[in-house]
């Protein structure tokens, strides 16, 4: 993930899951100490390494910045919204169903943990 310097400083601990990421945490660590583990593809995450990643932007930022994430290298912008792409994947589709599929495991709260927000009660139909 170019431009990731400091992966467990990242939206207060709470990292993006990506496609092909798992990560182990604990939700209630003093910043610093959340993320427990992080790998991609099977390996430990390489903080050496460059990898490739689609995320989102936001109106005005400038190209670099992907989702809050600084120094990506090479972005190539593409001219529609994933919300076009959801309008479009829910016409052919109809509706989703979505499944917790275990990529993220926390270690300190009941499973699964479907928010940070305290008693919110979530229900998948």
């Amino acid at each position: 993930m170019p431009g990731i310097l400091k992966p467990l400083e990242q939206f207060g601990g709470w990292v993006i899951r990506f496609s092909g990421m798992e990560l182990t945490f604990k939700a209630n660590a003093p910043k610093g100490e959340r993320v427990q583990s992080i790998t991609v593809g099977g390996k430990p995450l390489d903080l050496k390494r460059e990898y490739t990643m689609a995320a989102c932007r936001r109106t005005g930022e400038p190209d670099h910045l992907l989702c809050r994430m600084p120094n990506a290298k090479n972005p190539k912008l593409l001219d529609y919204t994933v919300h076009d792409v959801m309008e479009e994947y829910l016409k052919k589709n109809g509706t989703v169903s979505p499944k917790v599929d275990g990529r993220a495991k926390v270690l300190d709260l009941a499973s699964p943990v479907l928010s940070q927000l305290p008693n919110v009660d979530y229900v998948f139909r």
